[in-house]
């Protein structure tokens, strides 16, 4: 009867063990449009950031009227940052002063310098442009098209995607100022260069 007791017990507490006994929303995806998954404590930190934009809140003003305050409350109060942004171009490889000698070419290689970037400025957007759902929702959908989540652990996301492209998150910063940079594969991109 013992034996028969304790194998009744631990068989209930396995079929209870693969028993999904509710069935409810995921609390991270209320209220923004686009379906997505987390599957990681990195995915699921970061997308209740999102949804709840957790955003701008470590950052703190260091000038003006709102000194003292994270950005975040400044923007509360009034405050109202312009964003600038920069492109960045692929690096382009630049040709050595070569000449052919017989069957070999010969460099002046301190003529050359390798590779360079250029940067302009591409865009400034004022906080109160940028529309709260439709920030959390292009977030979102860079999410959707993740490969890879990381986190240096103290504010930093970046997303790999499908379409190999890099995202890098700012959480000092407000949801609207982000993804703070872009990087294609071909390595050029676009980076928040300024706060004004």
């Amino acid at each position: 009867m013992k034996n028969l007791l304790i194998a009744l017990v631990v068989l209930s507490s396995l079929v209870a063990c693969g028993k999904k006994n509710t069935v409810s929303a995921d609390p991270v995806l209320t209220g923004l449009a686009s379906p997505i998954t987390a599957s990681t404590a990195v995915e699921t930190d970061f997308l209740t950031r999102v949804n709840g934009n957790q955003f701008g809140i470590n950052m703190y003003v260091g000038f003006g009227s709102y000194y003292g305050q994270s950005i975040a409350n400044a923007i509360s109060h009034g405050a109202n940052p312009i964003y600038v942004y920069a492109n960045y171009t692929a690096p382009a490889a630049v040709s050595p002063n070569c000449h052919s000698a017989w069957i070999f070419r010969v460099c002046n290689t301190s003529t050359s310098s390798g590779s360079y970037q250029q940067v302009t400025e591409s865009r400034r957007i004022t906080n109160s442009d940028i529309n709260l759902t439709n920030k959390q929702n292009e977030i979102i959908g860079i999410f959707n098209r993740k490969s890879r989540v990381e986190s240096n652990g103290i504010g930093g996301y970046r997303i790999l995607t499908t379409d190999n492209k890099t995202y890098f998150f700012d959480i000092t910063l407000p949801i609207q100022a982000n993804p703070t940079q872009t990087y294609n594969a071909d390595g050029s991109g676009e980076f928040i260069m300024n706060v004004l």
